[in-house]
């Protein structure tokens, strides 16, 4: 059995990663683009959103929407109900796996 992504079991997708589906067209965004869209919106936006909340923000960072580049649009964001733990675990690995954390060792 798959695992299902640490950050979107909300979906209840059980596959690496999360499906969104638009229209007729059918995407599929790993787990790092759903943290990186969880930091970036605390980041610019000071609001906590689950990872099932920022699936759609996350396709859209991640460049997997083409046909919107250049274009304003709107996002839905939703599911503020994230705990702590979990979102903090998310911001953590969105900061590592962009190389802005630092690690000080001393001797």
């Amino acid at each position: 059995m798959e695992t299902l992504c640490a950050f979107s079991r909300e979906l209840s997708i059980e596959s690496f990663g999360a499906e969104l589906f638009l229209k007729r067209d059918h995407l599929q965004v790993s787990e790092e683009d759903i943290v990186w869209a969880m930091l970036r919106l605390f980041e610019v936006e000071r609001t906590p959103v689950e990872g099932a909340g920022a699936t759609a923000l996350a396709a859209v960072l991640a460049g997997k929407l083409p046909g919107l580049a250049g274009r304003r649009v709107g996002v839905p964001l939703c599911g503020g109900n994230v705990d702590a733990g979990t979102f903090a675990r998310a911001l953590r690995l969105g900061l590592d796996r962009r190389a802005r954390v630092a690690a000080i060792a001393q001797a």
